[in-house]
């Protein structure tokens, strides 16, 4: 229905003047009696059935979209900052998942986002595995060393907690604000969703590390369970890129782009990534816009 409601709102002007003209005929008496030889104080209620019709039409296109233009236009201002503040969120996230994997010479002025005890027990691990922390792997390089360890599997479900409660917490300040507008409500649930995505991925990683006590990892074979693990972990760093990007450009900066997060994303995730820009690069980006069920930016026209 919200679908239906956009695609007419580019033809309001054209159905609001259609209202005027046929209410005019209809006062007139013409064509409708002259011409067609409609008899309107006969049919009493065909008559009543059009006024009220007309009045609908006009008043929908009319008095309720210059009331929800003028909504939107209030909001704009708080949309755009909240979208600075969830855009960078994704980013936390998506630093902390570096920090999991020792992919963070890039972080080294940022704040921590993981707790002291979790860094000092994952570089000792990250060390046994042979991950280097001088550069030269990639974030596959690095995951393919570490998902075999069952000791790093279980401090990496304790890190995703911290990061997963620190999004939380984000989005929870500006749940009221967001969820108060029908549009913002939409973006809202896109966030919601790719904070779901890291409780999927510590499904996979509780088995390897022998503490999936409720048996919620799909599949038991190690082999399927590592797969889990590097597919949802390159989904998640994949999403938390294109929503940073999305919430910047839409917060204003129509071009922003996170190079330096770019650079390690497999080659399915560089190519959704470039698909999406191809489609909506060219538009010009506005709050409240996006589209939480697929995931993209709607161009305003």
């Amino acid at each position: 229905m919200r679908g239906l409601r956009r695609r007419l709102a580019h033809y309001r002007r054209l159905v609001i003047w259609t209202a005027i003209v046929v209410g005019v005929c209809a006062a007139t008496d013409w064509p409708f009696g002259d011409v067609l030889g409609v008899d309107w104080q006969g049919h009493p209620l065909w008559a009543g059935m059009l006024t009220g019709g007309l009045l609908l039409v006009a008043g929908y296109f009319g008095v309720e979209t210059y009331v929800r233009d003028r909504e939107a236009k209030r909001w704009d201002m708080t949309a755009r900052l909240a979208f600075k503040a969830v855009g960078v969120s994704s980013g936390l996230l998506r630093d902390g998942m570096d920090r999991l994997i020792g992919s963070d010479e890039h972080l080294r002025y940022r704040a921590q986002p993981l707790t002291d005890a979790v860094i000092d027990e994952i570089l000792q691990r990250q060390r046994s595995c042979g991950v280097s922390r001088s550069g030269g792997q990639n974030r596959q390089d690095r995951l393919a060393r570490l998902i075999p360890d069952e000791q790093w599997a279980c401090l990496a479900v304790e890190g995703l907690d911290q990061l997963k409660w620190q999004q939380r917490d984000t989005l929870a300040s500006w749940a009221p604000l967001m969820l108060a507008n029908e549009q913002l409500a939409d973006d809202f649930s896109r966030l919601a969703e790719l904070n779901e995505m890291v409780s999927e991925l510590q499904k996979p990683l509780r088995r390897r590390a022998g503490t999936d006590e409720r048996n919620e990892c799909p599949s038991s074979e190690p082999d399927r369970v590592s797969t889990l693990i590097a597919d949802r972990w390159d989904a998640i760093v994949t999403e938390t890129v294109l929503v940073q990007e999305d919430f910047m450009r839409a917060a204003g900066d129509v071009s922003w782009t996170h190079v330096s997060a770019r650079v390690h994303l497999s080659r399915e995730g560089q190519d959704k990534l470039e698909e999406r820009d191809r489609k909506t690069l060219s538009g010009v980006y506005a709050p409240g816009r996006q589209s939480a069920s697929n995931g993209r930016v709607h161009a305003a026209a």
